[in-house]
């Protein structure tokens, strides 16, 4: 019989018990045996104060009687976790409880037990716990019980015992009480996470292509290790990222947290994926980081409807649903979410005053959707938007052309015939009659379903909202990488950087970017066009309201990268930021983990103030149009004055001038 590595043994007096902690043995869990005594080795590090268990113990026995001993669970677990059992590694199934009673004729002192420990939603190799009640610990073979303890006294004792090693301070971080139920996590070394949190009903049936409404409530503790599945959509060839079961029913999202006391009123950083409107995930790897947790925040992933789920519109839509907000069903999922926020993160330790939402393409896209619906309105407190498309760029409306963008309800008529439903009766029915399956079936690959600007939601284009001063005055932080252009060449087509290339007239192509080739001006053309003038025009607007903004450019390649990659691809920051690099690269190096190290210090600082500076940083002035600071996170921390600005601006004049004639 194996041996455990360590003991920990503590007598208390006053009450004549000893208990004695063995630490790990492996695969034990369904023996029952004794352990060495505290003469083979055993020391005591944990600091029990004899107090509190004096305290603790007439708790236990005022509530616990003879035929319900496991009520014991229900103790002030705050109490016993926080000043009796100091670890928060431990999670006790109370299914065991039995063991140590078995029937009434059978005294605890005489039956051994053990039980799992979790630790990060995995079954750990068992701990055993020896209670050993009222006899000298060096007597090995005397398993007698003194007279004077008694029954009940002795029975209280190992409940106590249980619920210091097990109920107390692991169920005081890993069980939260949100508005709908308790909600129990997984402990990530010092933080804690809470997968796969409905924040709205399915949206499925009738509630398909509908506001999100509230979710329902359960009784009893709901397990929140795991994630939810993937919102529905296609099996594109370019996923970054494993797709496997994918539902309707997706409208989830994922906590992690240092510290679940309510009072910690940690600032919350609410993550936004990307994938073009249509792909992606709240789920996957790279988003979801302990680390950043560690840096003192709540973050949390949002996963919201895509593609034709998330973005339909349609003209039997418009007029059976007339008085609604039609189209922009992604979006509102959003905004559920950040309302989730505002009445649950408590819970979790978070500040529901000091939210910032932050993402990256599609993600930031849609930040900068939010920093103009009035609905959003204090739901957020600053935001960051990486390599984002919208700004200068036109939108779609829900009828009429805008720009480049076809009307939404055109779009909408032409997936119906593709569907199939065309011809209907009633098309709004037979849509929604068409299982999950069917709906992406019958998607065009070359089509993109996107935001509308409709009604009071985006009551007109992003640029010109931010242009008349009605984005939110938010602290607001925005920027792009050195090779947008790897998204257009995995895209390809129409968004290919080749065809991005001809919209501009030779001979500017050849004065704005001298010494390239062909390949490489295109690519350069690419992300000037559709990232950085989006990001510096949005950061000129920003001087119509008092909140300041700051801009940044990436130009540090991952070591393993250099030389199979022109610069840094579009998304390849996401790591960086997050602190999640092994996620997303074979070998790490030393330099690319402080540069991740030096990014996640300025987005955190960010979010905690609403300025990224801080002492040990290097400076980093805020961006006007008169001072267009940029800060480059390249082999070197370099503060550009007037970055790129001929070339920039540029592509905000033509820009402006086709917003501008997308706004008539």
């Amino acid at each position: 019989m194996p041996e455990a590595r360590r003991e920990v043994s503590q007598d208390f007096g006053h009450s004549g018990h000893t208990l004695v902690f063995g630490d790990v043995v492996p695969h034990q869990h369904e023996r029952l045996f004794r352990g060495p005594g505290p003469e083979q080795g055993g020391i005591g590090v944990h600091p029990f104060q004899v107090s509190a268990y004096r305290d603790a113990f007439r708790q236990v026995n005022t509530l616990v009687g003879f035929e319900h001993r496991h009520r014991a669970a229900r103790i002030d677990r705050a109490k016993l976790g926080r000043q009796l059992f100091h670890t928060k590694q431990i999670d006790l199934d109370f299914r065991y409880i039995d063991a140590f009673f078995g029937n009434k004729d059978s005294h605890p002192a005489r039956i051994r037990g053990a039980w799992k420990i979790e630790q990060s939603h995995q079954v750990f190799p068992a701990a055993i716990f020896y209670i050993i009640m009222g006899f000298d610990l060096n007597n090995q073979g005397d398993t007698s019980v003194s007279e004077n303890n008694g029954f009940v006294t002795s029975s209280v004792g190992v409940l106590l015992m249980l619920c210091m090693a097990g109920c107390a301070g692991p169920t005081d971080d890993l069980v939260v009480e949100v508005e709908t139920g308790a909600l129990k996590g997984s402990r990530h070394g010092d933080v804690v996470a809470f997968k796969g949190i409905p924040y709205a009903a399915p949206p499925v049936n009738e509630l398909r292509w509908r506001a999100p409404e509230s979710p329902a409530a359960w009784d009893g503790v709901r397990s929140a290790d795991s994630y939810g599945e993937f919102c529905a959509q296609r099996r594109a060839d370019i996923l970054w990222f494993e797709l496997t079961t994918m539902s309707e029913d997706c409208l989830t999202l994922n906590v992690w947290t240092p510290d679940t006391d309510e009072t910690a009123r940690l600032p919350v950083m609410v993550w936004i994926h990307g994938g073009g409107y249509v792909q992606g995930s709240g789920n996957i790897p790279r988003l979801n980081s302990p680390e950043m947790a560690e840096q003192g925040v709540v973050l949390v992933t949002v996963n919201y409807r895509l593609g034709v789920f998330g973005f339909l519109s349609h003209p039997a839509l418009s007029e059976a649903q007339s008085g609604e907000l039609l189209g922009n069903y992604g979006l509102l999922d959003l905004l559920a979410s950040l309302e989730w926020v505002q009445r649950n993160i408590a819970a979790f330790g978070g500040d529901p005053d000091n939210v910032t939402i932050f993402g990256e393409s599609a993600g930031g896209a849609l930040v900068n959707y939010l920093m103009v619906i009035p609905r959003a309105e204090g739901l957020f407190h600053k935001a960051i938007s990486q390599s984002a498309s919208v700004g200068l760029a036109p939108d779609a409306r829900l009828r009429d052309r805008s720009g480049f963008q076809i009307p939404g309800e055109k779009m909408g008529k032409t997936y119906a015939k593709r569907a199939g439903v065309d011809k209907s009766d009633d098309v709004v029915a037979a849509l929604r009659g068409l299982s999950t399956e069917e709906l992406v079936a019958a998607l065009d690959p070359n089509s993109r379903f996107t935001p509308v600007v409709e009604g009071d939601l985006i009551p007109d284009l992003v640029g010109v909202l931010f242009a008349e001063g009605k984005q939110h005055d938010v602290p607001y932080m925005t920027g792009g990488v050195s090779w947008e252009a790897a998204l257009g060449r995995q895209i390809g087509g129409g968004f290919s950087p080749d065809r991005m290339y001809k919209l501009i007239p030779a001979e500017d192509r050849e004065r704005l970017y001298p010494g390239l080739d062909e390949t490489q001006r295109a690519d350069q053309v690419f992300g000037d066009l559709i990232i950085l003038s989006q990001a510096h025009y949005l950061g000129d607007q920003m001087d119509k309201v008092s909140s300041p903004s700051w801009q940044y450019f990436l130009s540090y390649v991952a070591e393993e990268r250099r030389g199979h990659q022109p610069g840094v691809a579009h998304a390849d920051d996401i790591a960086f930021v997050m602190r999640t690099l092994d996620a997303d690269l074979e070998t790490v190096s030393e330099r690319d983990r402080e540069m991740s190290e030096l990014m996640n210090a300025y987005w955190v600082q960010f979010a905690k103030t609403g300025n990224p500076n801080r002492e040990s940083l290097p400076e980093w002035p805020a961006y006007t149009e008169d001072q267009p600071w940029v800060l480059e996170f390249g082999d070197e921390i370099v503060l550009r004055d007037s970055f790129l600005k001929e070339r920039i601006d540029y592509h905000k004049d033509r820009g402006k001038k086709l917003l501008a004639r997308a706004q008539n």
